[in-house]
């Protein structure tokens, strides 16, 4: 998968899981914010944090073990 179709796939799933985070803790208390520990939008960026963690992490590993050769020809 090219760079920027895997960014806007993340970016996407992101905010997905953004928003399903923020109604879920809303769901969980009908709509009193006050009730929460937290404010809505963390339990967002939480969960987005989340979904974004194992694509960094595979990312990454696959960034790590590419051979030295194909980065310095990339680069030029």
């Amino acid at each position: 998968m090219h760079g920027m179709t895997l960014i806007l796939v993340l970016l996407i799933f992101a905010f997905v899981s953004y928003q399903l985070g923020m109604r879920r803790s809303l769901a969980v208390v009908k709509g009193k914010v006050r009730q929460r520990h937290s404010l809505p939008s963390y339990y967002g960026y939480h969960s987005a944090l989340w979904a974004m963690f194992p694509v960094f992490l595979v990312k990454g590993k696959d960034v790590r073990h590419e051979p030295l050769e194909t980065v310095e020809l990339a680069s030029m």
